[in-house]
């Protein structure tokens, strides 16, 4: 008799199964006419059918049928790539778009430039200061300079770019207490920025080595926690991956891309294995972010970010206990996002709230406005003129050191800590010590 009920409910099951493939089937034929939100949520139904066909057929071969609606669903999926948002504008209007495109976007690579050597260059010189000051108990790991920093640079240049971030389930009781890893979906330049507003503790993030090599750029990913890590080097991959681990504090985040890197289409990608080793290594809670609305605005490629809505989905945290191996980790990870991924947000990428817009707006007026100001307040032409120096002598001399400085941060994280980390093993066995604990 059990026998009988397990056998139709296999039969059920897999009857609903091909239900949604045929809908899927049918909706992939007008694909082209189709807005990003109905495409997200496409992509995400046929990502979790394939999951679920794989997981109907774990205990025996795949069957060829099944084998080919998992090619056909795959098919869909490529399809159901995100398109860049097209403005229809002709006269006025294209060219008011173009000058408030690049004022925003000269404001932002401004700001980057100041704030790059002012504001992050002394949060990470001084964050061994903080380590003590956090061990006596006079911080806590919500307003840490480096946390009030990471917010600031990270709004301040969302607001400059018309970016609204709007984050949704965001539990702060989970944050705080332990290390926890931060799980995102990865498909814009923007994706750092909305994690150093909307994650109020400090937290570590990997990144590819290229980019702590862009001056000033650099100094903003080492104060937002970023560890440089090089793909084509297994070895200091996995260091990067254990480095991020072992170096982040109690209270601390570890923000990983499971996918490894930008999509291009804009959807979620297949998991890469990495982070799943250090989850192995730290057994603390995963938490997953969505982001909606990033690629739309800011795709890989595109130069100038378009003005727009932001959703960050904060979902519920996956509890160690829940899994046994880091391979069902993965697959539960990737279910819960694109449960997420397929939800409606139908205003994801549209025009700003009014009450936004109007900051926006000050933001840039006071930016602009303090830009000019500034160095008369600072009476800066006069301390140039005292020692001799043009403007343009000071501005290379700016530059100038903001390349030595990132230079030297580089062959740091890149060369002589893995050579303190292999002396340490040699001296001590093992890794280095674990401040997590």
């Amino acid at each position: 008799m059990e026998v009988k009920e397990r056998t139709t409910t296999v039969a059920s099951h897999m009857e609903s199964l091909e239900k949604e493939f045929n809908v899927l089937v049918e909706l992939d034929r007008t694909m082209s006419e189709r807005p990003n939100a109905e495409r997200r949520n496409i992509y995400g139904r046929a990502q979790l059918l394939v999951m679920d066909f794989e997981d109907s057929s774990k205990s025996e071969n795949i069957s060829p049928e099944v084998q080919e609606k998992i090619q056909a669903l795959e098919t869909i999926s490529k399809n159901c790539k995100l398109v860049m948002i097209r403005k229809k504008r002709a006269g006025l209007q294209l060219v008011w778009d173009n000058v408030t495109g690049f004022i925003r976007t000269f404001a932002v690579v401004l700001f980057l430039i100041l704030s790059g050597v002012v504001v992050a260059l002394p949060c990470v010189m001084l964050r061994p200061v903080e380590y003590y000051l956090l061990k006596w108990g006079v911080l806590s790991p919500f307003n840490r300079l480096a946390v009030l920093a990471k917010h600031f640079i990270a709004s301040s240049i969302l607001y400059l770019a018309g970016v609204e971030v709007i984050a949704e389930g965001l539990q702060r009781d989970k944050l705080g207490k332990e290390c926890a890893i931060l799980c995102f979906s990865h498909s814009s330049t923007l994706d750092a920025f909305i994690l150093g507003q909307t994650v109020p503790v400090f937290h570590r993030s990997l990144g590819k080595a290229d980019l702590f090599l862009i001056p000033f750029f650099s100094l903003l990913l080492l104060a937002f926690g970023g560890l440089p890590i090089n793909r084509k080097d297994r070895d200091q991959a996995v260091n990067a991956l254990s480095g991020a681990a072992s170096s982040a504090y109690v209270g601390d985040c570890v923000c990983v891309s499971p996918e490894g890197t930008r999509s291009l289409s804009g959807h979620i990608l297949p998991f890469k294995k990495g982070p799943f080793y250090m989850w192995e290594q730290l057994k603390t809670p995963i938490i997953p972010i969505v982001f909606v609305g990033a690629y739309d605005l800011y795709p890989p490629g595109k130069n100038i970010p378009f003005s727009g809505k932001v959703y960050t989905k904060f979902l519920q945290p996956i509890a160690p206990t829940e899994v046994s191996t880091r391979e069902e980790m993965s697959r539960l990870l990737r279910r819960r996002m694109l449960e997420a991924w397929k939800e409606p947000s139908e205003d994801a990428a549209k025009p700003v709230s009014w009450s936004f817009f109007v900051k926006h707006v000050l933001s840039l007026v006071a930016f602009y406005g303090g830009c000019y100001y500034g160095p008369v307040v600072l009476h800066f032409r006069e301390i140039l003129d005292y020692y001799g120096i043009s403007t343009l002598q000071a501005m290379g001399l700016y530059l100038v050191l903001a390349i030595a400085i990132t230079l030297v941060f580089y062959v740091y994280l890149m060369y002589v800590d893995k050579l303190l980390t292999k002396l340490w093993r040699g001296l001590f066995g093992g890794g280095r010590p674990n401040k997590t604990k």
